[in-house]
């Protein structure tokens, strides 16, 4: 039998965080107030995912495994695919097309997309490359959208019906996973967060590669999970890591990287009670063979680039940031000193209106609900490694959330909401994990963590106000 449900312990004052947040910044900045339709979105946001999640749990917590599982992937489904339509509606109102506002990456990938989506052009990769000037690392998006049109004809909304399907079951795979680390009530908590959290939700209705990228990123933790403590190893348990793991360059070069060295960690560190060393042997001989492939030719290039720039791009990319029109010129001043320590957690809402971020206002709720999850994964994060000092037993997931995380806070993406989405399966594991765990003496820090995020988010929204030059 699983305790009884305790987020409801906390959403009626994460729910008064957001509107108290907001009142506060809109009568500060009354000349800056944030539109309508954007404090619309974020009350939306915030009220479906704190009102529903304890009332989800408790309706599934009896439930038997397969019908959870059933439950989670059907009503994640079901939700993914209304946001399809509805977005699609919204974009369109808004901007004339069904893309989002400013979008660049998303015509990008959807007009080369439509032109890879013949024969010809797939069977020559190489020459198409040369074309459209694209790089390995944006290739799997391309290739993805170029296949779905080659079979469905060039319908901009087909593919994101395809990642609605992904994203509903990468909840069922934050399950299994979750499961296999912490066992069935911590699973279902992250599960149901996994459903209902925005940010999954949000990138089903864009054209852009975050959603596939992020549902390979789970493929491959869990499969890789399992072929580590498996009881008996099978060669074709070992198919699926391999493909998402290589398939995963084809997105994003610093990811596909940070995964593989993430899992060459837990091989040689984890815990022995729990992996065993003969399945240690087996799987990495046979990952081994796979890197020495996928670390050759064009992706090792794209690595090594990576790696020989790290300390000039962000500094690069900061300047260019401050100095171009509508640009922070407070810009220069984020560093990877200041992002790191507070890399699990950032972005921060905007909650004031800066024209040129009509995205990030519409997904104000979204950010919120992942800054204060945030305090669960900070409460994980102790247990793990000062309490109970089980954190090799599951190195996969903590060498991959500081792997990725620590790559993306000392480059240029520190604060971009895309770049940190990757991480946010493991983010919702551990916030699982970190319900069920929090005593007396924890829960008396959450509404003074509360406190400290409503400071932050006042002050970064005073800092976009006064970078932009608008106070």
């Amino acid at each position: 039998m699983l305790k009884k449900p305790l987020i409801s312990d906390y959403t009626t004052q994460a729910i008064g965080l957001y509107f108290v947040v907001l009142i506060i910044i809109s009568a500060l900045y009354i000349n800056h107030v944030m539109p309508l339709q954007w404090m619309v979105s974020g009350a939306v946001q915030t009220l479906f995912f704190f009102l529903l999640l304890p009332r989800l749990m408790s309706a599934w917590q009896t439930l038997p495994e397969k019908s959870f599982k059933r439950t989670v992937f059907g009503t994640a489904l079901f939700i993914r695919l209304a946001y399809v339509f509805i977005s699609y509606a919204m974009y369109t109102y808004y901007t004339g097309e069904p893309f989002e506002f400013d979008a660049g990456d998303a015509h990008f990938y959807t007009s080369v997309g439509e032109e890879f989506g013949n024969l010809p052009t797939l069977s020559n990769l190489d020459y198409a490359r040369e074309v459209f000037r694209i790089a390995w690392s944006d290739m799997g998006h391309v290739l993805y959208i170029a296949l779905i049109y080659l079979i469905t004809g060039s319908n901009i909304i087909v593919p994101r019906l395809v990642s609605a399907l992904l994203s509903a079951y990468m909840c069922v795979l934050v399950y299994k996973l979750a499961q296999r680390n912490f066992g069935e009530l911590p699973a279902r908590y992250a599960a149901v967060i996994a459903v209902l959290l925005h940010n999954f939700i949000y990138y089903c209705g864009l054209s852009l590669k975050e959603m596939e990228m992020t549902f390979l990123v789970s493929l491959f933790l869990e499969r890789a999970d399992y072929a580590l403590r498996a009881e008996n190893l099978q060669p074709k348990d070992m198919i699926l890591p391999v493909f998402a793991g290589g398939l995963l360059f084809l997105f994003r070069t610093a990811l596909g990287a940070s995964l593989w060295m993430s899992f060459f960690g837990a091989l040689l560190f984890a815990e022995g009670r729990v992996m065993k060393w003969k399945n240690r042997v087996v799987v990495g001989v046979f990952m081994g063979i796979s890197a020495i492939f996928l670390f050759s030719g064009s992706i090792s290039e794209e690595v090594n680039v990576l790696w020989e720039n790290r300390q000039s791009n962000q500094i690069n990319q900061m300047n260019y940031r401050a100095n171009r029109i509508n640009g922070n010129k407070l810009a220069t001043y984020g560093t990877g000193a200041i992002f790191a320590p507070a890399i699990l957690t950032i972005p921060l809402p905007t909650f004031v209106n800066v024209e040129t971020q009509q995205n990030q206002m519409y997904q104000n709720g979204g950010y919120l609900e992942k800054q204060v999850l945030g305090f669960f994964v900070y409460v994980a994060l102790f247990l793990l490694i000062f309490r109970y000092r089980s954190f090799r037993r599951h190195l996969l997931l903590l060498l991959f959330l500081f792997s990725y995380l620590g790559i993306i806070a000392f480059s240029s993406f520190a604060v971009s909401e895309r770049f940190h989405f990757p991480s946010l399966p493991v983010f919702v594991i551990l916030a699982g994990f970190g319900i069920t765990q929090i005593d007396k003496r924890m829960k008396a820090w959450y509404l003074p963590y509360l406190f400290l995020i409503a400071l932050m988010v006042i002050g970064w929204n005073v800092f976009k106000l006064t970078g932009h030059e608008m106070i």
